[in-house]
């Protein structure tokens, strides 16, 4: 599974929890490029840096 995780921890865990009690043991996190801007590396590593939501 994959997408963009929200920043928050409880909306974070409000949208993988029930990813992982259904059994998802990886989320790949990925900013969708809507635009020709291809240098939008910083916002996925802000958010990757915040860590994983805990459970």
């Amino acid at each position: 599974m994959g997408g963009v995780s929200p920043g928050d921890p409880a909306a974070a865990r409000d949208l993988i929890g029930p990813l992982a009690e259904a059994g998802a043991t990886w989320w790949d996190e990925r900013l969708l490029q809507t635009s020709d801007d291809l240098h939008r590396l910083g916002p996925v590593l802000d958010r990757v840096e915040q860590g994983p939501p805990a459970w």
